[in-house]
């Protein structure tokens, strides 16, 4: 007997119905799905004595107008752009390009122009990945994270170092590529474990993935970038695989060679740890500490005003910026910048959460990863109850490239949120998500 999908009338019926749907890629789960349900209705009606032929023709006449059922699939598996987040991502770059302009007014520097034409090439970039199919990128993830690995050690090595890190010269331009280089590799990574992670053994993958890049983080004196790569690497592991035994055994080796390379350091030591006291050595290593507490605490609710401007708060316009928005527009802006990073984080949890291909979902969580631990940092830095590092609040700071990387993550992100119902779901077996 005939399968039900080889019938003509079945065949013709389900050419009419994908023919409406613009996601190809959905047409042969829609046709097996529709192809259940006509062969329920017809098994049905041929239990109770009726002719085959005409049990088909009738279980179709029951599954509707081939037209509408199409056009009702199709939109429940159009391409959807994330207006919420995009939303939240233009708050943050207005209150961005105000605070630059601000900080301008009493600075001799130019902030406001700078952050302005980084702030456009983001939007572009931004949108540009939004429209283009990410899962184009995953043949070329291990080749992509080696090479960012080799730009690492060669900035090491031939770099210009700048106030203790190593910059990559371009000839026109410096760009300090270790602070760009978690998200760069996040996403390399999560097509590597999307793909071909349980091929690999441990030694490798524990070298290649954690030792290599902490050694490379630790040399180029940048601790902060270790732990955003590390929270990464750890929260896409962990959605992989859930076996805190085996995720330790990743992330202890690195964070031993830091503490192992900062014992050399005995200043590194008490720099890092001066957060607890600041006020133990006020105009030394907790000077920074000091004045950000002080400047928040004579904020008040609405500030000192719009260019208000501390001269003994330095960095204002990256790692300090929060507190100098505070300072100046005091606490209730500082509560509603808060309460906006909060919606953001919990909208990509949300995004993360909806998608089912695993390298859209590694990736967009990796990526939510880091972005939690460089907000809460930078928030918590700003009222002395996290170390000063060189970590300034997304979007908002005058990142240059920084802030171009992590508005391409997020281009990234609505292009896996765009395309969540346009990709056909994998079985469990062949999921590298499932437990």
């Amino acid at each position: 007997m005939k399968q039900i999908g080889y019938e003509e009338a079945v065949r013709l019926y389900l050419q009419k119905v994908c023919k409406q749907v613009n996601a190809k890629e959905l047409h042969p789960e829609i046709k097996l799905e529709l192809q259940s349900h006509i062969l329920e209705l017809v098994e049905e009606q041929v239990s109770e004595g009726m002719e085959r032929e005409q049990a088909i023709e009738i279980a179709i006449r029951q599954m509707g107008d081939p037209l509408l059922v199409g056009d009702q699939l199709n939109k429940a598996h159009k391409a959807r752009v994330d207006w919420s987040l995009l939303g939240l991502i233009g708050i943050f770059i207005g209150i961005g390009i105000l605070a630059m302009y601000a900080i301008e007014l009493v600075s001799v520097r130019s902030f406001f122009i700078n952050k302005i034409i980084y702030s456009a090439i983001g939007i572009v970039c931004m949108l540009g990945l939004c429209f283009w199919d990410y899962r184009k990128l995953i043949p070329y993830s291990k080749a992509l994270y080696i090479f960012i690995l080799l730009v690492m050690g060669w900035g090491l090595l031939f770099g210009q170092q700048v106030n203790g890190s190593h910059y990559l010269s371009l000839g026109f331009t410096s760009i300090n590529f270790v602070a760009i280089s978690p998200f760069l590799l996040i996403i390399c990574l999560a097509g590597i474990m999307a793909t071909s992670w349980k091929q690999q053994i441990f030694p490798i993958k524990a070298a290649v993935y954690v030792l290599m890049p902490g050694f490379l983080y630790i040399f180029n004196n940048s601790l902060i970038s270790l732990m955003i790569y590390l929270t990464g690497f750890g929260f896409m592991y962990f959605s992989l695989r859930r076996h805190i035994g085996k995720l330790l055994c990743y992330m202890v080796p690195p964070l031993i060679m830091a503490i192992l390379l900062a014992g050399t350091t005995p200043y590194q030591i008490s720099r890092f740890f001066t957060f607890i006291n600041p006020y133990k050595d006020p105009l030394g290593m907790g000077y920074l500490a000091v004045q950000s507490i002080d400047a928040i605490q004579s904020a008040g609710w609405w500030g000192q005003g719009f260019v208000a401007f501390d001269r003994n708060l330095p960095t204002i316009e990256s790692e300090m910026l929060y507190t100098y928005l505070i300072y100046s527009l005091g606490w209730i802006t500082g509560i509603g910048i808060a309460a906006l990073a909060l919606i953001f984080l919990m909208r990509l949890a949300g995004i993360a959460g909806k998608v089912t291909d695993p390298y859209g979902s590694l990736a967009v969580k990796g990526i939510l990863a880091m972005f939690t631990i460089e907000f809460i940092w930078s928030i918590l830095m700003s009222f002395g109850m996290m170390p000063i590092a060189g970590v300034s609040i997304p979007f908002m700071s005058n990142g240059g490239m920084l802030t171009l990387v992590q508005m391409g993550s997020i281009g990234f992100i609505l292009s896996i949120y765009r395309q969540k119902d346009t990709i056909p779901a994998r079985s469990d077996s062949s999921n590298p998500l499932s437990p």
